[in-house]
């Protein structure tokens, strides 16, 4: 923590909550191997509200939850240093899924891991710790196991789910297992995202968007540059963070994005007023690090990138402080903003494709929905019957 440059008093708080954690678990048989989201949810949601611990025990929630969630990522960097010799069948069957997500269907790292997550949810659920026989997997398995997210997640959620176990039935029939009844058994869902026009914002309200970043401040001209990739490039919010200093070429005016969701690079030009905004927070805004991302962080830890989540975040401040915190929020909507400024100046779906990313044309059609002059140039009179 001091390498990260957290402050004396926090490394005081954080160590003071692991040993009232440690105190905890020395009453209760709790190894080390234990330690994880289940034993920190008892620990805060159940012992600490009763907590009758002489003192000095520590009992600042917040603090708390913070030093443990920080626990728990150095014990599973621990874990994965060391190569463990009781792997489940489960994992040996996920660890060849993972290597055909990443080499043969060239996903992104962020999709093969939900997707692997997923599996590994369905595959603990029927066998656990047992070996994998897919003789007794049924069709009516796949339907219930789905059907049971229903009541939980919407729709496009329930997509992700189908998609992962989809792709897993796929791996299994290049291994030569059939899966053809299982894969049939998987419910089509409803395409409601279809159904409803998507979310974009105005000229007026962009530009309120970007003058509510207070530039006289470093984490102000980050996130004002981050926004300016946004909108005026339409990168994803994963894109943004994964950028580095290498990336950027100034004599050529290009931008190179290396670490995209389809796997693919790509060279976009770099506008001056985006390159402007990426500049001056690299001369006034960018701590010393010895990280080459170019979006890091300001606060401990240092000499990280900043993750998605923050970069989210922040726009979500700014949608705040302009006043759309009701009606927008996250990075992607700058992204559709982009492609409907850009179908309203007459530009090819297929150009908007090209610059966004898009392996199908179809995704980038929705867009069109939302123009709404050329949509008004096509639209047949009102003769005021009601039919």
């Amino acid at each position: 923590m001091q390498s990260q440059r957290y402050s004396e008093l926090t490394i005081r708080h954080y160590l003071s909550a692991l040993a009232h954690f440690n105190h905890w678990a020395d009453s209760r048989p709790l190894a080390v191997a234990n330690i994880g989201e289940t034993a920190i949810r008892e620990f805060i949601g159940l012992h600490l509200p009763i907590c009758a611990c002489p003192k000095p025990c520590f009992r600042g929630r917040l603090e708390i939850g913070a030093a443990l969630r920080r626990l728990l990522l150095l014990l599973q960097q621990l874990v994965e240093a060391e190569p463990s010799s009781a792997s489940t069948p489960v994992s040996t069957e996920l660890l060849g899924f993972e290597h055909y997500l990443a080499d043969m269907c060239g996903l992104a790292v962020s999709t093969s891991s939900y997707r692997l997550r997923i599996v590994r949810s369905f595959l603990d659920a029927y066998f656990g710790v047992n070996p994998i026989d897919l003789s007794l997997l049924s069709p009516q398995c796949v339907e219930d196991w789905i059907i049971g997210f229903t009541q939980r997640y919407r729709p496009s959620s329930l997509g992700v789910i189908r998609a992962s176990l989809r792709s897993y039935f796929r791996y299994l029939t290049l291994r030569g297992n059939p899966t053809n009844s299982l894969s049939a058994a998987l419910p089509v869902l409803a395409r409601c995202h279809e159904a409803k026009l998507i979310k974009t914002m105005t000229a007026a309200q962009l530009e309120g968007f970007l003058r509510s970043f207070d530039l006289t401040q470093p984490t102000g001209l980050r996130d004002f540059a981050m926004a300016r990739c946004l909108s005026d490039l339409g990168l994803r919010g994963q894109e943004v963070t994964q950028l580095t200093l290498d990336d950027i070429d100034w004599r050529a005016g290009t931008l190179t994005l290396r670490k995209t969701k389809v796997q693919r690079v790509r060279v976009l030009p770099l506008p001056v007023i985006t390159g402007t905004a990426i500049a001056k927070y690299l001369r006034s805004g960018r701590p010393e690090t010895c990280n080459r991302r170019l979006f890091v962080r300001h606060v401990a830890p240092v000499d990280e990138p900043l993750g998605r989540h923050a970069a989210a975040n922040a726009m979500n401040r700014a949608f705040t402080r302009s006043g759309l915190g009701s009606q927008f929020s996250g990075t992607h909507v700058l992204r559709r903003t982009l492609a409907t400024r850009l179908q309203g100046c007459g530009c090819s779906l297929k150009a908007i494709a090209d610059l966004l990313g898009h392996r199908e044309l179809r995704t980038t059609t929705r867009y069109a929905q939302v123009d709404f002059e050329r949509l008004r140039r096509i639209a047949l009179p009102w003769t005021g019957r009601q039919l």
